[in-house]
C-alpha cells in the first residue's frame, strides 16, 4: 500500500513541482499519472492532438472561447452558370461565448476545427467553427510567456485538468457505483495526514464533490461525510464512479 502511494505522490509531485514528502500515510493513491504527462493532463498527446480529433471527441473548455459559424461544408455545389446568391441564405447565428467548463465535442478536418453540442444548435446550412484565432487574439490555444505554443484551450472530461476544471466549484453529483472514502486526520505538517477510517458510498447516494488536489482526488460532503476542522472525507478515484446532476 506505501509503495503504491508512494508512485502516486511521485507522479503529481512531477506535474506540479511540488515538494512536499508524504510518510506513514495510510490513504489510498492520491494521482495515478499515465506514462504521457500530456495524456494524463489533457487526455490526449498535444503534438498529437489533430490526429486525436479525427473523429469526434467530447471536451471541457479551459477558458473562455469564442465560436462562429460558416456555410457547411457539405452544403450542395452550385452548377456552373447559376446565378444563385449566397446572400438568400438564412443568416448564420451570431458569434457564441462559451465559457470555461463548457462540454462540446470536437473534429478535426481539411485544416478547420469544427464543434457541436447543446450549447451550439444546429443550423442546416452552417457548421460551427472554432477558430484559431477571434478579434486578432488566440483563441482555442495559449502560448507561453516567451510565445511558445502552450497546449490548446480543451481537455477531455476525464483528465486531470478536464476534472479540476469541471469541480473548480463544488458540484453534486450522484455516485453511479460503490466507492470507496477516507476519512482523513487532516495535520501540519503535511507529510503527517493519514487516514483514521474508511467506508463505501453506496451507488445512488448524492455528494456533492471537490476538485482534485496534490494530496487527494476528490473531497466530499455529503451525509455521514461532512468534514470538521480535523476531518476531511476524500475518494481516491478521479473518475468512473458519479455522474454530474447538477
Amino acid at each position: 500500500m506505501k509503495h503504491k502511494l508512494l508512485i502516486s505522490l511521485v507522479a503529481a509531485m512531477s506535474l506540479t513541482g511540488a515538494v512536499t514528502t508524504f510518510t506513514n500515510v495510510s490513504q489510498p493513491q492520491i494521482v495515478k499519472a499515465s506514462k504521457s504527462s500530456d495524456i494524463f493532463w489533457q487526455g490526449f498527446k498535444t503534438k498529437t492532438a489533430k490526429k486525436y480529433f479525427k473523429k469526434w471527441r467530447k471536451v471541457v473548455l479551459l477558458d473562455d472561447c469564442m465560436f462562429e459559424q460558416e456555410a457547411a461544408v457539405d452544403f450542395p455545389k452550385l452548377p456552373l452558370g447559376d446565378t444563385y446568391d449566397y446572400l438568400s441564405l438564412p443568416s448564420p447565428r451570431p458569434d457564441t461565448l462559451l465559457k470555461t467548463g463548457s462540454q462540446i465535442q470536437l473534429i478535426y478536418a481539411d485544416g478547420t476545427w469544427y464543434a457541436r453540442g447543446k450549447l451550439l444548435p444546429p443550423t442546416k446550412y452552417y457548421d460551427w467553427i472554432f477558430p484559431n484565432y477571434y478579434n486578432g487574439s488566440n483563441n482555442n490555444y495559449s502560448l507561453s510567456g516567451d510565445g511558445e505554443f502552450n497546449g490548446y484551450k480543451f481537455a477531455t472530461p476525464n483528465s486531470y485538468s478536464g476534472v479540476s476544471t469541471i469541480f473548480r466549484t463544488p458540484r453534486k453529483v450522484i455516485v453511479t457505483k460503490n466507492v470507496r472514502a477516507d476519512k482523513l486526520r487532516m495535520v501540519i505538517p503535511l507529510y503527517k495526514i493519514h487516514s483514521v477510517g474508511h467506508k463505501t458510498i453506496k451507488k445512488g447516494t448524492i455528494l456533492k464533490v471537490g476538485a482534485p488536489t496534490n494530496h487527494w482526488n476528490h473531497e466530499i460532503w455529503g451525509k455521514g461525510v461532512n468534514p470538521t476542522h480535523k476531518y476531511v472525507w476524500v475518494v481516491d478515484r478521479l473518475t468512473g464512479w458519479y455522474k454530474l446532476i447538477d
